[in-house]
């Protein structure tokens, strides 16, 4: 691994290029509310072997253990409940007890020392995906990233560049039903005002994410209606109206698209699987399409539709 004080890419210098003003951004191997194993003599100590301990986290099974666990105390049944295979939820267990991430209290599985002050997985979601652009893809990438332009929105999860398309990947470890409407609300106006390319909303998941969509589309289509009678307020509720939409997308299951830029994926195989069909959707076909920007403005916060001498 390359230490980090000597760890050089274009990643400030590009957000210049386009305009944009870096405030801050998480450090790549040294955020403390990242799961990493730090203290022990493990190959996947991240110190020494960082890609070996993110191709650890790329199994789905591990970060769904580690999320139960910084939940709470789990026992032995409520372990098999996320991995039947007792065998090999046993093999498994003995190596995050040997790298500290977990520790054992008579039959009751709890944080270890490498993650006692870490409470939920977030963080370590945001920092692998920001780590799989830069070891896979080989481009620029941060995780909690706080840009001067987007701060009244909060910081983004991931921001990369490959080549010179902007990618936004916001992460959401919870399942989808949790997820709340505010919450979609300030990821669609992250992506509004940030506006990448790519802006994905990637939910660590098996699941489907067919309620996360209901709920993008609904907010669409209210601010839809909002924008077409800023313009004719005598529009009927039974007009016809063209309001962006979020659609499966058939060759990749779990796969959404739509309002130019925006995709949402579960992560039906691996995370790898899931970014590499947006990636391939995008260059694909969604590169090649001319699409159409209306005048006003939509704040996908408040809910609100206004004309810009307005905002």
């Amino acid at each position: 691994m390359i230490p980090e004080r000597f760890y050089q890419d274009d990643f400030r210098v590009m957000l210049r290029r386009q305009g944009w003003h870096l405030i801050t951004c998480k450090p790549l191997y040294t955020d403390p509310e990242v799961i990493a194993i730090r203290q022990t003599e493990s190959p996947r100590n991240i110190a020494t072997g960082d890609r070996a301990f993110h191709e650890f986290l790329g199994d789905t099974i591990i970060r769904k253990l580690l999320r139960a666990i910084l939940a709470r105390p789990r026992t032995r049944q409520e372990l098999l409940q996320i991995s039947s295979n007792e065998q090999g939820l046993d093999q498994v267990v003995a190596i995050l007890e040997q790298d500290g991430l977990i520790t054992r209290e008579s039959e009751i599985w709890e944080k270890g020392p490498e993650c006692l002050a870490i409470d939920n997985i977030g963080p370590t979601l945001e920092w692998y995906v920001a780590e799989w652009f830069r070891s896979q893809l080989q481009v620029p990438a941060r995780h909690g990233v706080l840009l001067e332009e987007v701060a009244e929105w909060g910081d983004l999860d991931v921001v990369a560049f490959v080549n010179d398309i902007r990618v936004m990947v916001e992460c959401k470890s919870a399942r989808p039903g949790d997820i709340s409407e505010d919450e979609l609300r300030y990821f669609l106006q992250r992506a509004a005002t940030f506006n990448p390319e790519i802006a994905v909303l990637l939910i660590d998941t098996e699941s489907p994410i067919s309620r996360p969509i209901e709920i993008l589309n609904a907010i669409y289509l209210d601010l839809a209606w909002k924008d077409a009678r800023l313009s004719n307020p005598s529009l009927q509720d039974n007009a016809q109206l063209a309001a962006p939409k979020i659609e499966p997308q058939p060759d990749s299951k779990g796969l959404y698209w739509g309002a130019r830029n925006i995709y949402v994926t579960n992560v039906r195989r691996s995370i790898d699987a899931s970014l590499s069909a947006v990636l391939r959707l995008y260059h694909a076909r969604v590169r090649h399409l001319s699409f159409y920007g209306g005048d006003n403005i939509w704040n996908f916060v408040t809910g609100t539709v206004s004309k810009p001498e307005e905002s």
